[in-house]
């Protein structure tokens, strides 16, 4: 319900709508799976388990020359848990992406259309940091998210 709600009802400008499919999917994605851990509907094992397929389908289409179209769920999941972690540990846990998920949902922005500066400039408004640089080089697929780098703890 949730991916239908965020994918159907936040509006996304045409101009740069491909690239903006990892906040449709993969975001949203990952932002259902927190919501399912938060209600206690799912096992750490079940999460794991989520996580891992994630990471297996990401890790997958680096190595594949045919690029899957499904890319953005994956990559955009890996994306908005490393949003979360470093929003996390930038606040002492005050500032996380449910928090901008709601900020975005009841603020004005919700109304305009978006596209992938938009969004980040949205996360700069309720955040104060800047994550513009870091969407643009994985949004648009141009580097590879060093997903293993968010299972290292310090």
């Amino acid at each position: 319900m949730f991916h239908i709600y965020n994918g159907e009802s936040l509006r996304f400008s045409q101009n740069g709508y491909k690239e903006s499919a990892w906040f449709r999917e993969g975001l949203t994605n990952y932002l259902a799976l927190c919501a399912l851990k938060e209600a206690k509907l799912i096992t750490i094992n079940e999460e794991n388990l989520q996580i891992k397929k994630h990471a297996e389908l990401y890790r997958d289409y680096q190595t594949k020359s045919k690029k899957d179209e499904n890319i953005s769920y994956h990559l955009g999941f890996f994306m908005a848990m490393t949003l979360d972690q470093h929003l996390r540990q930038s606040s002492q846990n005050k500032l996380h992406l449910t928090g901008f998920w709601r900020f975005l949902a009841t603020s004005s922005l919700w109304e305009r259309e978006h596209d992938n500066d938009s969004l980040g400039l949205a996360i700069e408004l309720y955040s104060g940091l800047n994550y513009r640089d870091f969407i643009r080089r994985y949004a648009e697929n141009s580097e590879t998210l060093p997903i293993e780098r968010l299972f290292i703890s310090n």
